[in-house]
Parts: structure tokens; C-alpha cells; sequence
């Protein structure tokens, strides 16, 4: 695991940095537009300096599934100089959802643990078939699990 020195938090899941130009692999990038069949019909370069770009992402929000122990919440996702960049911090917070007495887990845990944040297209851009390209830099410490 790695510390955050300014806020003095463990990092849980990984700093995720995405391009989705890919520039230096060890194997061969055939541009899009270079490609039989393929046509470029979206692209998020990240080049802004703050938030992702709202007419393209949203966010997922609170305790989201599998009983995961993180809080996706959009402060956690930043866009710095053509990155965008999702961390994930220990910190405890109160649920404001929290019931003893609910059998639902997002309801019956008194505290959140960690935050992290989960960006989604969903009613911004969706696609049927396609080819993705992205470069990533994803901590594969054990704990950690990228999705």
C-alpha cells in the first residue's frame, strides 16, 4: 500500500491515470483511422484542468455493489494535465443513510472506510460494438483491485 503524505491516508485501490490516446506500448498502435471498418466516434483527451467534462461522465455515488467497502463519490476524480486521475482514500466518514436495523449493507454500515470514484457514461454516450483504447497506470499491489 502507499501512503498520502498531505492527507495522511492510505491509497486502497490505486491512482488511475487513463489516456485514451495510447502513445509508447511495446506493441504495435494501428491509429483508428488507419483501421478497416473503425471510425472514430468519441474521445476524451482529459485536457481540461478540474472535473471531468459533464456532457460526458457522471458518476456513480455512495455504496454501489458487491458489498465493497469503498463510497464512490466525485470528489475523488480530478483531470490534471491530460490525466484523469481517481484516488482512493482510507478516511471515515459517517453513512448519512445509515439504519441499524436495515438488512440492506449499504444501509446497516454506521461508517464509510474509504472513498473512491466511479466514472460512467450512462445517458452521456453509449455504444453497441466498438474498439477502446486506453492507457493506464494501475497499482497491482496485492489488496488491490482495479476494475
Amino acid at each position: 500500500m502507499k501512503y498520502h503524505s498531505e492527507k495522511n491516508s492510505v491509497l486502497w485501490i490505486a491512482v488511475l491515470i487513463i489516456l485514451w490516446t495510447v502513445q509508447a506500448c511495446s506493441h504495435k498502435i494501428i491509429p483508428v483511422n488507419k483501421m478497416d471498418g473503425y471510425k472514430l466516434v468519441w474521445a476524451d483527451e482529459f485536457n481540461t484542468q478540474g472535473k471531468p467534462d459533464s456532457a460526458n461522465w457522471s458518476y456513480e455515488e455512495g455504496f454501489v455493489r458487491n458489498e465493497e467497502l469503498h463510497w464512490y463519490q466525485k470528489e475523488n476524480a480530478t483531470c490534471k494535465n491530460g490525466l484523469l486521475i481517481i484516488e482512493a482514500d482510507r478516511q471515515e466518514k459517517p453513512n448519512a443513510a445509515y439504519d441499524p436495523a436495515s438488512k440492506d449493507w449499504r444501509r446497516n454500515r454506521q461508517n464509510i472506510q474509504y472513498t473512491s470514484a466511479c466514472l460512467i457514461t450512462s445517458e452521456k454516450q453509449s455504444w453497441l460494438y466498438g474498439r477502446f483504447e486506453l492507457k493506464a497506470k494501475i497499482d497491482i499491489s496485492n489488496g488491490m483491485w482495479p476494475a
